[in-house]
């Protein structure tokens, strides 16, 4: 360890001997020497097995398709959705089915009554014979 003298301990200046700092520039040469001689650490690069030629192209050419299928979806749903807008009625295929449904009930009702009495008159015939 160093010594101190009086005026030195009172300011707080420690002077070093010869022995120490030739220790610490020995650590520091070590410590470099160690630096330059450990590589730094390198991913290792694993590769990948080489794939035959037509399995790429087959690859390719059903990636393609799928992007022609999906693009044709949206072309169509895009043009139903202008079709539909571009309706003039103004009626919806669902309210058009209502009123067919209301009108084919307005007729059975109509028809019930004579169906009933001509069922009637036969449940009488068949009584009387």
């Amino acid at each position: 360890m160093a010594s101190f003298s009086s005026c030195q301990a009172i300011i707080g200046i420690q002077i070093y001997t010869p022995i120490m700092s030739a220790s610490i520039v020995s650590i520091i040469a070590n410590a470099a020497a160690n630096a330059t001689t450990k590589p730094h650490r390198t991913r290792k690069v694993v590769s990948k097995p080489e794939r035959p030629r037509w399995i790429t192209l087959v690859r390719i050419f059903f990636k393609i398709l799928v992007l022609l299928i999906v693009i044709l979806g949206l072309v169509q749903m895009i043009l139903m959705l202008a079709s539909k807008s571009a309706d003039s009625s103004g009626v919806s295929d669902f309210e058009q089915q209502i009123v067919e449904a209301e009108f084919s009930m307005k007729i059975m009702r109509n028809k019930m009554p004579i169906e009933v009495e001509s069922s009637l008159k036969i449940m009488k015939n068949q009584m009387q014979v």
